[in-house]
């Protein structure tokens, strides 16, 4: 027999409509540093998505501007600038239309602590990536201080889906357990 004679047809339509039916990248785009002295991300490889049940790509992107997105506006205008001697993840999505987006998580003492408060996605986007960044010396403002500013660490981590643990409040929270 094969596998899927094991499973009811009725369960087998409902698992792909579940994987249908949330956002989700099913390559990913590498993300990274755009270069050294440069405040901006980019992806080397196309991404493969869904939004809104419709299967999206989008090509490496050579920058990605961080100061154009929520973070970066934010930060700039004075709002949501990482403290000096904190972690903070950021979650980058994209929309159907291939516009991306980076969403700052709260400050953390720990990279561990940053990465459970990473901010859910907004509604009609696609979880990409994670920037993680470590910032031991001077406030950091996403879009704006370089990658390779002094105390600054990037990580960048591509996304399928928010795993369980990560992003406390979102709507991708591991509940099977409660």
């Amino acid at each position: 027999m094969r596998l899927y004679d094991y499973i009811d047809h009725y369960d087998l339509a409902n698992l792909i409509k579940t994987l249908w039916s949330r956002p989700r990248a099913f390559s990913g785009g590498t993300l990274a540093a755009k270069a050294t002295a440069d405040p901006d991300l980019k992806t080397t490889t196309t991404i493969t998505f869904v939004v809104n049940n419709k299967l999206c790509t989008k090509t490496a992107a050579a920058t990605i501007d961080l100061s154009a997105t929520t973070a970066g506006v934010a930060a700039t205008a004075g709002a949501g600038i990482q403290a000096a001697g904190k972690y903070a993840a950021y979650l980058v999505t994209l929309t159907a239309d291939g516009t991306f987006d980076c969403l700052k998580g709260a400050d953390a003492a720990t990279a561990a602590l940053a990465l459970a408060v990473l901010p859910a996605p907004a509604a009609d986007t696609c979880p990409v990536g994670i920037l993680a960044v470590a910032n031991t010396t001077n406030p950091f403002i996403v879009g704006t201080t370089n990658s390779d500013a002094a105390g600054v660490t990037f990580t960048c981590t591509d996304l399928s889906d928010i795993p369980p643990g990560y992003g406390e409040g979102s709507v991708y929270k591991d509940t099977s357990g409660e």
